[in-house]
């Protein structure tokens, strides 16, 4: 007979515990340890589903944003007790592994879904990137150019702002006094030696000179520089010249992914 496993949900506040769970696999949790951070705590909420004493599986409801982003770390059986949990919103933003989509699907309407690679470098295997001599650090006063770059992109505009610039780490290629690529830090997360970076964008008239490839490895190199020994992006899994632009500078596939909106059954 088959019998399933009961697990036992309970808020998690205990940071160490948190760590140690997440560093089993660090490139995978990568955005879980960033909301150990600080500046990200007080709007984290973490839920532990235990076998016993045993931390088995973590999901994370991060209010940073509309709707809120929930990920969850856990093995299928973990995870569909965690996605059932009342105290998840009925409206979500969704990162998580692959495997764990069917698990999602049983409490979840999907209202749109990417695949993506969660891909990953450390140190000794970076590769720098190209160079170009319009590559440069961007500063807060670049932020009104930065928003032109993404103007076919207003969600993403919308999030520049110059204290984002500030707090983060932005590359981008200029060019007749335009940015035309860019690449920028998601997370920042020094006391747990991870990075993530995002906000890779070239605009359409200057794909394929290789502009992003060389701001994401100023981005990359700069962040190994301060100590950051686990550098990951997200990219869609579909989009192969991409991948083989961050493979040049020592990326890896690390993890299948799925993130998307979805809405409580």
């Amino acid at each position: 007979m088959d019998v399933t496993k009961t697990f036992q949900l309970r808020p998690l506040e205990d940071r160490d515990r948190l760590r140690e769970f997440f560093y089993q696999d660090r490139p995978l949790s990568a955005y879980a340890l960033g909301d150990l951070e600080e500046d990200m705590w007080e709007i984290s909420t973490f839920t532990g589903a235990f076998d016993g004493d045993t931390l088995v599986g973590v999901s994370l409801v991060w209010r940073g944003s509309a709707p809120p982003v929930f990920i969850v770390i856990a093995p299928p059986e973990a995870a569909d007790a965690l996605m059932s949990d009342s105290r998840v919103p009925d409206e979500i933003f969704y990162m998580m592994p692959g495997n764990l989509l069917g698990m999602l699907e049983n409490h979840f309407e999907i209202l749109t879904l990417r695949r993506i690679w969660r891909m990953v470098v450390k140190p000794a295997d970076f590769v720098d990137g190209p160079s170009n001599p319009g590559l440069r650090r961007l500063t807060s006063e670049d932020a009104s150019k930065m928003k032109a770059l993404f103007s076919d992109e207003p969600m993403r505009a919308d999030r520049i702002s110059p204290e984002l610039i500030e707090q983060g780490t932005f590359y981008g290629v200029e060019e007749h006094d335009e940015i035309i690529a860019l690449a920028g830090t998601h997370i920042y997360a020094e006391n747990e030696g991870v990075g993530v970076i995002g906000y890779v964008y070239t605009a359409p008239e200057a794909r394929g000179r290789g502009l992003a490839t060389a701001a994401t490895g100023a981005v990359t190199r700069e962040l190994i520089g301060r100590g950051i020994d686990h550098v990951v992006l997200n990219v869609m899994q579909d989009n192969q010249a991409a991948v083989r632009s961050y493979q040049k500078l020592g990326f890896r596939i690390h993890a299948d992914l799925v993130d998307g909106t979805a809405r409580r059954k």
